[in-house]
């Protein structure tokens, strides 16, 4: 007679028998933690995710204004002007010395375009300049370093009603940044259960093993 040890039949039950106690025995690790892998990932608040195939995407709508300007050496005497004859909105123009003079509140019809005067121009440097202030600004907001966020500079357009009487380019920007783990504070605080940041005031928790 075969041995239970060494019985087909015995093993075949005993096989099962371990594969059904491995299917209802718990599983070891954490993903019901926060921050842990079966978490996933987020943006930071303020940001929107979008997906370009498998990439994550967290991206930020926001604004700046620019005063317009006057770029051209031959007429550097910018003009504030009001809403006049000629000039729909009051659309600021560029003044050259010697020349003739346009106040705030000439009919522009009067002028010769081009001899007299151009329109001011909105001014890519101090755009740029901006930006990159907000990129900053933002990256600091966060809490991470200038590296981790990008920003798009969209096509500019003139806007005549900023609430002040200076025309200014009113401008698009898009910022990105990465994505943080599901449960990571942005800002002054590092990560929750992890060591303190440089940005960070919090102290680090460590935490418990699975049991």
């Amino acid at each position: 007679m075969n041995s239970f040890k060494t019985s087909p039949i015995v093993n075949s039950i005993l096989g099962f028998a371990i594969a059904a106690v491995g299917l209802g025995a718990p599983t070891i690790g954490h993903a019901a933690t926060v921050g842990g892998p079966a978490s996933g990932m987020i943006c930071p608040t303020g940001y929107t995710p979008s997906f370009n195939g498998s990439n994550l995407k967290c991206s930020k709508i926001s604004e700046i204004k620019v005063d317009l300007a006057c770029l051209d050496s031959q007429f550097p005497i910018k003009v504030v002007r009001v809403p006049a004859g000629g000039t729909p909105n009051g659309l600021d123009v560029c003044d050259k010395p010697g020349g003739v003079q346009v106040t705030s509140a000439n009919d522009i019809s009067n002028f010769n375009r081009g001899s007299d005067y151009v329109n001011a121009k909105q001014d890519d440097a101090q755009i740029a300049t901006k930006a990159g202030n907000q990129r900053q600004a933002e990256a600091t907001a966060l809490g991470v370093s200038l590296g981790d966020v990008e920003v798009q500079i969209g096509t500019a357009v003139t806007d005549t009603t900023s609430g002040d009487s200076t025309d200014k380019s009113k401008v698009p920007l898009t910022f990105f940044t990465f994505a943080v783990r599901t449960g990571v504070l942005i800002g002054n605080q590092g990560p929750v259960g992890l060591p303190a940041t440089a940005n960070s005031t919090s102290a680090f928790v460590p935490k418990p093993l699975p049991r």
